[in-house]
Order: structure tokens, then C-alpha cells, then sequence
């Protein structure tokens, strides 16, 4: 299997990278990204044979799509913004997507090109990252065990342990900024009855203590 990491050099990329270089039926991963000082950082620092660099601005899909082409799949490490221009390389490379999630709002979107990649030939999965992604596998796995099941609610607790180390900082994104401050911000979406309930930034908060040392928290 060949493997294309869109926006290769970024921190959540790097796991899955280690994945595939791990895996032996992935033969070969191309690392797409626009910063070439960071490809080459990123390619030394992995040290694997498998690895290859190019630099590419995504936002030139025809380009994308040429890269992408000789790729079984694309996974899609780069902000949610980008995700349907990613999208629209892979229908004209003719590979395989998924990506990290991006929000109800750009999910939205990328599900309209179910019938364009159908008859591409190709499949796309939106949302593997943690949440959606791998909560939802989890929660799967439960609800096939159980006899009935009438609601899930997910919880997600993030804890920065090493916020002394990191000179004084507090706060450490664990992921994207630019996601963390569109999930604060723009209004959010339950499914609730069979139906998506659109809700405004905080209107229905409850606190959860997660343990662990993660103290108290709010679920929104």
C-alpha cells in the first residue's frame, strides 16, 4: 500500500506516521507539505526508507491531484479548511481519502461529494481523528454488546502534564488552534431525536469531573 500524508510536518500527522512506517504492508509515504525546511526536519528525524518529500501548495488541486495520483490514499493531516480542497485532488488523482475531522459545519460540505467519488471509484471517510473518529468506533463497539441503548454522550478530556516544562505556559493547544477557537465559537450541533439541534457557543453546559487529575470540567 502507498500512503500520502497531506500536511505531513504537522503535529498531529506525525502518530500516523509512525503507524505506517510500523505497518509492513505500507511500502511507500509521501509527506506533502508547503514548509520544505520542515519535510526535510521531519524525513530525518523518521529516518525510514519508505519516506519521500515533496513540496506542494494545496490549493493548487490540479497539482495536488497529480502527487496524489500514484497513492492508494491521502490522509488528509492539514486544518479543516482545507478539507474539501484536498477532496478535490483526490477525485482527480483517483485516491482513496480520510482525514482528522473539521467540524459538523465543513462535514457538511464534504458529504456532498459522495456521488462524485462513487463514480470516481474511490471511497472517503470524514472524521478519524479522536473525536469524531475514534469515539465513534468506541461507541459502536459498546452498542453492539448491549440489548438496548437510549442515549451516548461522549466526553473528551484534554490535560497538558507537562505544562511546568513547557516555560511557564499554561495552556498548550493539544491540536489545531484554529479548530480549538471554531469549536468554542461557532454555534454546535446535537442530534437529538433523530434530528441535528443547531445551538449557540455554550447554551447547554454541565460539569463532568473526569479524575484522574484532570479536575473539573464542562461539557458543551
Amino acid at each position: 500500500m502507498k500512503i500520502a500524508v497531506v500536511g505531513g510536518t504537522g503535529k498531529m500527522a506525525s502518530a500516523s506516521i509512525m503507524d505506517f512506517i510500523e505497518n509492513k504492508d505500507v511500502e511507500k509515504i509521501r509527506l506533502i507539505d508547503i514548509n520544505e525546511e520542515a519535510l526535510v526536519k521531519r524525513k530525518a528525524d523518521l529516518n525510514s526508507d519508505k519516506i519521500n518529500t515533496i513540496v506542494v501548495d494545496i490549493t493548487d488541486k490540479e497539482k495536488l491531484g497529480k502527487e496524489l495520483a500514484e497513492y492508494d490514499v491521502a490522509v488528509n493531516a492539514t486544518s479543516h479548511v482545507y478539507n474539501t480542497k484536498v477532496m478535490d485532488a483526490c477525485l482527480i488523482g483517483k485516491t482513496n481519502y480520510t482525514d482528522f475531522g473539521g467540524l459538523y459545519h465543513w462535514a457538511l460540505e464534504q458529504m456532498k461529494y459522495h456521488d462524485d467519488f462513487k463514480a470516481a471509484g474511490i471511497t472517503g471517510i470524514v472524521g478519524s481523528g479522536s473525536a469524531p473518529g475514534m469515539t465513534n468506533a468506541m461507541a459502536k463497539y459498546a452498542v453492539d454488546r448491549l440489548d438496548t441503548v437510549e442515549s451516548i454522550v461522549i466526553y473528551d478530556g484534554i490535560a497538558n502534564f507537562s505544562a511546568e516544562a513547557n516555560e511557564g505556559f499554561r495552556f498548550v493547544p493539544s491540536y489545531s488552534l484554529k479548530t480549538m477557537l471554531d469549536e468554542y465559537s461557532r454555534n454546535n450541533y446535537c442530534f437529538r431525536n433523530g434530528k441535528h439541534v443547531e445551538l449557540t457557543p455554550f447554551q447547554e453546559i454541565a460539569d463532568f469531573d473526569f479524575g484522574y487529575d484532570l479536575g473539573g470540567s464542562s461539557y458543551v
